[in-house]
């Protein structure tokens, strides 16, 4: 398929998101420890992994629901979306859903900041209880103030607008000749970008197959939800595929027939003849990855 002839009119309507998160420091080095181990055993401590020990507890509490609830909101925006590639934790996302995306954002930070107070207030107790798990080591460590421990966390949602290649003025310092190399440059490099989003959903079904056609050719108890995460692949190529890539088309063809009960295939002969059904579609869709030039 040629690069050039790609239907990117839905482009204007796809804009980019990211979300920035930060934790703070959850552990720390045992140093001392780690002198003494190299020591005893005469090695040179910098060729020695430093042991460490957990400051707090990180299950069934506010510091845990914290953590679920930001690692949550990235799993959101990349099952809404696709990921921008290079541009860590950015998406593209299609313009509809943006009322949607800032309401899920402003639920979550209205609950994080709610969990940060409790934590805050009662940020002691988090301290004790790590003094009580690292018992002996307690003294080789140093946990943070409490500000310091709140101010680790970032949680943070920027719109970047529509991906779009280099036009206008901008270049008007430039030779004519620059000029149109760098917007030709530009064009495909957005063209290619928003291209590559696509075929990671590819990606994704083709992984998904390898793990089922493993499930049915190894003999192990073959799960349902093998066949589900299947369907999930099929929904996310039909329903992400903004640029309206026929290829696309083609792996959904090839791999819907795939998708069955598994307690259909009871005999390890059945499942085998179901792998060889699985591998042709797997094939497909990796030729469609090469196809498309990824």
């Amino acid at each position: 398929m040629n690069n050039d002839m790609y239907n990117l009119t839905s482009i204007n309507s796809v804009i980019m998101v990211r979300l920035i998160t930060g934790k703070p420091k959850l552990s720390a080095t045992l140093e001392t420890t780690h002198k003494q181990i190299a020591f005893a055993k005469g090695a040179d401590k910098d060729f020695v992994r430093a042991p460490s020990a957990k400051l707090f507890k990180t299950k069934d509490n506010a510091i845990a629901e914290i953590n679920n609830t930001i690692n949550g909101m990235g799993v959101y925006l990349k099952k809404k979306g696709m990921s921008v590639p290079d541009f860590e934790g950015t998406t593209y996302q299609q313009a509809t859903n943006a009322d949607e995306i800032q309401q899920e954002f402003d639920a979550r930070r209205d609950k994080i900041d709610a969990l940060l107070k409790e934590v805050y207030d009662n940020y002691q107790s988090f301290v004790n209880e790590g003094h009580k798990h690292i018992n002996g080591f307690r003294d080789e460590v140093q946990w943070p103030t409490a500000d310091e421990f709140i101010s680790g966390y970032k949680f943070e949602l920027k719109w970047l607008g529509q991906p779009q290649s280099i036009e206008g003025s901008i270049l008007s310092a430039v030779s004519d000749e620059t000029a149109a190399r760098v917007r030709a440059s530009s064009e495909k490099a957005v063209s290619q970008m928003l291209l590559e989003a696509h075929g990671e959903c590819i990606e994704n079904a083709i992984n998904e197959m390898g793990k089922t056609i493993e499930a049915l050719t190894k003999g192990s108890r073959l799960h349902g939800s093998r066949f589900t995460h299947l369907e999930s692949c099929v929904n996310d190529l039909r329903q992400k595929n903004w640029l309206k890539l026929p290829e696309l088309d083609l792996v959904i063809d090839a791999l819907k027939p795939c998708i069955v009960e598994a307690d259909t295939l009871p005999e390890s002969y059945q499942r085998l003849e179901h792998a060889k059904k699985l591998e042709v579609a797997k094939r497909t869709a990796e030729k469609t990855l090469t196809d498309l030039g990824l």
